[in-house]
């Protein structure tokens, strides 16, 4: 239970859990100072380090998050196991089939991955992604993608290839094997609120090994989830009553900071029991970004 307000409360709402801010002018100061990029160099030229950043990170998660609740969930046909089934996010694998070699993290991004990902755009439909690099013990660079589009395996993979021998690493591979067809992608399908925030938040925002980092940028997004943020608000003391006798009665984990507790549901169902004004504001955060993406034809499924 929340203790009595003694100060200005803002309340949070994220996809399975609530924010709880305490004394919102020490809070909004402080929030100033924490989106302050230290990358900036004295040029004004953005830089990268390599590293996931802790605030990299609660980026990574707030876009994956928002990607998860605005993508429509729907029935698909599964060509691998030959039946329907239900789909709501992708994450996909990708892979280099030869060794990376001369080429820079750099180059394969701006010449492998960059025009794979306007080509499943224009050919596929993928409007919504998030994209993490990573580097492999071989040293080669491999991608991990979340995205909203189902598609075939052999497709994806055919698209891949193809842009893998922009810089020939296919015609490496079939010298070495003697076939051009290498498993050079995976893909798992998401299917629940569980899925994403055991498994995808915490596989893709982990930390990496310090001898491995990445050249250049290691992770972005689609441009519409860049412009996701999260909103906040007080309640009224009727409200903050309410909140109170619901948190007694549902199932909840509680972690306490100074300046803010979190409170953790089993899955995003959590919202139909708060007051009003949390709900209202859960809806709407999605709702912006969700208005935007159906411009481009595609439903919003905002799970509640």
């Amino acid at each position: 239970m929340l203790e009595t307000k003694p100060v200005l409360y803002l309340f949070q709402t994220r996809m399975n859990e609530i924010i709880v801010y305490y004394d919102g002018e020490k809070y909004v100061k402080k929030s100033k100072a924490e989106f302050v990029d230290p990358l900036t160099n004295l040029k004004g030229k953005k830089t990268y380090s390599g590293d996931m950043t802790i605030h990299s990170r609660r980026r990574m998660k707030r876009t994956i998050e928002c990607l998860y609740m605005i993508s429509k969930k729907k029935r698909v046909f599964n060509s691998v196991l030959r039946k329907y089934t239900w789909f709501h996010l992708s994450h996909i694998t990708l892979t280099l089939s030869s060794a990376q070699g001369q080429f820079s993290d750099k180059v394969i991004n701006k010449d492998v991955l960059q025009p794979f990902l306007r080509d499943c755009k224009r050919k596929f439909g993928m409007s919504n992604y998030v994209w993490k690099a990573e580097k492999q013990l071989n040293n080669n660079v491999h991608y991990h993608i979340i995205s909203d589009m189902f598609i075939d395996i052999q497709l994806l993979r055919k698209v891949w290839n193809n842009h893998q021998n922009t810089l020939g690493l296919i015609d490496q591979f079939t010298l070495k094997h003697g076939h051009n067809n290498p498993n050079s992608t995976d893909i798992h399908y998401v299917k629940s609120d569980k899925a994403i925030t055991r498994y995808l938040m915490k596989y893709l925002a982990k930390n990496e090994r310090k001898d491995l980092k990445i050249e250049g940028k290691v992770w972005d997004c689609s441009k519409l989830l860049k412009g996701f943020k999260y909103h906040s608000t007080d309640l009224s003391s009727k409200e903050f009553t309410q909140l109170e006798k619901t948190l007694d009665s549902i199932e909840h984990k509680r972690f306490d900071s100074d300046y803010f507790s979190i409170l953790q549901f089993a899955n995003s169902n959590y919202i139909d029991s708060m007051p009003p004004t949390l709900r209202n504001q859960h809806l709407q955060q999605y709702l912006e970004i969700a208005t935007l993406n159906n411009k481009s034809g595609i439903s919003p499924n905002l799970n509640f």
